[in-house]
């Protein structure tokens, strides 16, 4: 099985948390177990199909946002479920999703974007189909300060 692990393995997941239309849902630094290799396309070789507590079926995860130690603690010392605003520019991205500039967002777990890694956080923000990596610099337990000048947004 890929990654050397056996059916039956305790592995967490490390990746940032996420719900999927079947209504499974798997959270950073939950546990699961090893019950088979993933089957999906993308997955296929490089993955194993996961169970995670309260779901109806297995969830196909890469072997990179799997572990079998529990993972490091949030940088910034942010927590999952924190709520924190976005200050940096506004933007869309090529999948739809966007972020704007004073927008609160809840954290899911690390950045897994190679430039974001141990230096942001993975955010879900409202009206968003996946989570935006954003650098900590970029995010704010407060609301920002107005633009100058009064201008708006």
């Amino acid at each position: 099985m890929p990654g050397g692990h056996a059916l039956g393995d305790t592995l967490f997941f490390t990746g940032s948390s996420q719900t999927f239309a079947s209504g499974d849902q798997v959270e950073h630094g939950q546990s699961g177990e090893v019950v088979g290799p993933a089957d999906s396309e993308s997955c296929k070789g490089q993955g194993l199909g996961m169970r995670f507590p309260g779901n109806k079926g297995s969830i196909d995860c890469y072997l990179t946002q799997l572990s079998r130690e529990p993972p490091p603690p949030l940088p910034g010392g942010h927590a999952l479920g924190d709520t924190l605003f976005f200050t940096g520019s506004s933007q869309t991205f090529a999948s739809g999703d966007q972020v704007e500039h004073g927008q609160s967002g809840e954290v899911v777990g690390p950045a897994d974007s190679e430039s974001c890694k141990g230096q942001g956080l993975g955010m879900r923000f409202p009206g968003n189909k996946g989570s935006i990596d954003c650098y900590l610099t970029q995010l704010s337990r407060e609301p920002p300060p107005p633009l100058p000048g009064g201008h708006a947004l």
